[in-house]
């Protein structure tokens, strides 16, 4: 996707329009689990050090903190509403706008990570590998290479429930006051692996809006060969952000890689 397209998808879509995706996050089920994270990754930042690349960046919810935590950072995302508001949590972090299947920041990081399952905007094997190339150039000799999966079992709960639809979010709209309810409906496509997480946006109880949000399933035997594939190592893997170990009930599939020797 293009810069320009990027800017023409934060102008239509809600979703990923940083002035609305704050407010969204905050407002859904997912806030207060999803912000444990967190501490895990202020622990990786001390145990790795700086200079840190994050991928994929956001609204700079991760590279904020650890940035204004005193760690040398950058974050790299495509859209720039996103980027706007990250730039309101910190000016000690280095934003940049970028594709990450296609940047060259001219330097090299201990630590590149890829948190909360964002990896899994990366669709085609294509863009796997285009992305992993970039994280390979710009990782420095020893460093190391940390994605976080959620583990995917929660799909054979939407192939059981198609069609049902689930709360998702509450927020006060900034440019009105109003009240917006989102609520969501999910289908898993198990050709593509995509999961289609579809939004619906609600204004006193009429519908305004709706957006399709799709997302790639990696398994975990999928990902760990596509990683080894691509010249990667992985030296731990954990289960969750207490550094648990990984089983078929964790919540998430953390692995940490570094680049492979040389044959």
């Amino acid at each position: 996707m293009s810069h320009s397209e990027s800017t023409n998808q934060d102008n239509q879509n809600l979703f990923y329009n940083g002035c609305f995706y704050d407010l969204i996050f905050q407002g859904s089920y997912r806030h207060s689990v999803q912000s444990q994270d967190i501490g895990f990754w202020q622990s990786i930042a001390q145990v790795h050090g700086s200079p840190i690349l994050e991928l994929a960046c956001g609204t700079g919810r991760v590279t904020a903190d650890l940035a204004e935590g005193g760690f040398l950072c950058t974050g790299i995302d495509i859209s720039e509403s996103m980027l706007n508001a990250a730039r309101t949590k910190s000016q000690k972090a280095h934003w940049v706008q970028g594709d990450v299947r296609d940047f060259d920041l001219q330097t090299q990081f201990s630590l590149i990570i890829f948190p909360y399952d964002t990896f899994t905007h990366l669709h085609s094997l294509d863009d796997v590998r285009q992305c992993l190339s970039r994280v390979r150039q710009h990782l420095a000799p020893g460093g190391h290479f940390i994605v976080d999966f959620k583990n995917p079992y929660y799909i054979f709960d939407i192939l059981q429930n198609p069609d049902r639809i689930d709360p998702y979010s509450q927020l006060q709209d900034p440019q009105d006051g109003s009240l917006v309810t989102i609520k969501r409906r999910r289908q898993y496509h198990a050709w593509s692996q995509i999961h289609t997480m579809t939004l619906m946006f609600y204004r006193n109880g009429v519908q305004f809006a709706e957006e399709d949000l799709d997302l790639r399933i990696f398994w975990p035997q999928e990902i760990m060969t596509l990683l080894q594939a691509n010249h990667f190592q992985i030296v731990k893997t954990w289960g969750d952000y207490q550094s648990g170990s990984y089983s078929i009930n964790s919540s998430h599939l953390i692995l940490d890689c570094q680049v492979s020797p040389s044959p």
